[in-house]
Parts: structure tokens; sequence; C-alpha cells
């Protein structure tokens, strides 16, 4: 309750039997976070308008995890780097239940790098950016009709951000 708009429990996640600032709602930090408030709004709208098959709903996260084809990367394709001091991640997944690709990339380094995308089978499909958390809001995250197409068979992640690419595959 609440992580939408920065609200804290200091660290207490059973809150539930307290009366007082720690479980309370400050309804303040709708306006304060405005910005965090929208782009969580934006990704349960991606989630909700994606036409999922009515038996997807009855499985638990980690069983619809486990169902995932996914396949793991690194700042190089196929190659992710699991090592203790690793500073980056990148999947792509095809969406079960429906024509999209997901290409998600994590850079938790200090510096820019450039990673390698995923080539789509068909030529004329592009990767679409949706969301880059390096960006200022509102260009963080937009919907598929307004996300750019990338160039290139690489996408340079600026230090300590997100990028979600999308494609129709």
């Amino acid at each position: 309750m609440g992580d939408e708009v920065r609200r804290t429990q200091r660290g207490n996640n059973n809150a539930f039997c307290q009366n007082n600032e720690l479980s309370w709602f400050n309804w303040t930090l709708v306006d304060r976070h405005s910005d965090i408030h929208r782009f969580v709004k934006a990704l349960i709208a991606f989630r909700m308008n994606r036409d999922l098959p009515i038996e997807r709903l009855d499985m638990t996260l980690n069983e619809l995890l486990r169902r995932q084809p996914f396949q793991w990367h690194g700042v190089k394709l196929n190659a992710p780097d699991w090592g203790h001091e690793s500073h980056t991640l990148a999947a792509t997944v095809r969406l079960l239940g429906s024509p999209m690709l997901l290409h998600v990339i994590i850079n938790a380094y200090w510096e820019a790098l450039e990673f390698e995308v995923p080539v789509l089978v068909e030529p004329q499909d592009s990767w679409r950016q949706y969301i880059d958390t390096h960006l200022d809001p509102p260009d963080d995250i937009c919907g598929w009709t307004n996300a750019q197409c990338l160039q290139g068979s690489t996408r340079l992640v600026q230090p300590r951000s997100i990028v979600v690419l999308l494609a129709k595959g």
C-alpha cells in the first residue's frame, strides 16, 4: 500500500495492527510523487491490456515465471554474467499467450554500457523503447504507439537504469 508514491513503513512489513503514522496513508504523497504514481499506473495499464487467457489467471507468479521461455544475456547476447560482482543483466522473453517479445536491460554499473539487442525474425519488425528509467518523466515510459523504434543492433543504457524494449514477434 503506497509503494507507488514512495510511502514507507520504515522496514515494518507487519504494520496492520498499528494505528499510527506507520500504517496511515498520507494522501499528500500522491501529489508530491505524481511522477512515480504515473509510472506505476502506466505499468498496470500495460499489464491489464494484455489479453491473458483465463487459465493464466489461476497461476502463481512462481508458476508463471517457470513457464516463461527466458533467454538470459549480459552486455553480449547469450552471455549473462552471473558473477558476484556483476552489474548487468538482460533477458528476452516471449509473453505467453501474446505475440509480444519483451527485452529487459538492467545496468547497475556507474557508467553507461552498450548492450547487444536480439535480432528479430522479421526484418520489418523493430524493437520499440517502452521504458527508460534514465529519462525524465513523462518520457520514462510510453505506450506502444508512442514508443521510439530502436535503430541498430545495440542500445546504450545509462548508468543505474533499466530499459525495456517491446516487439511484435
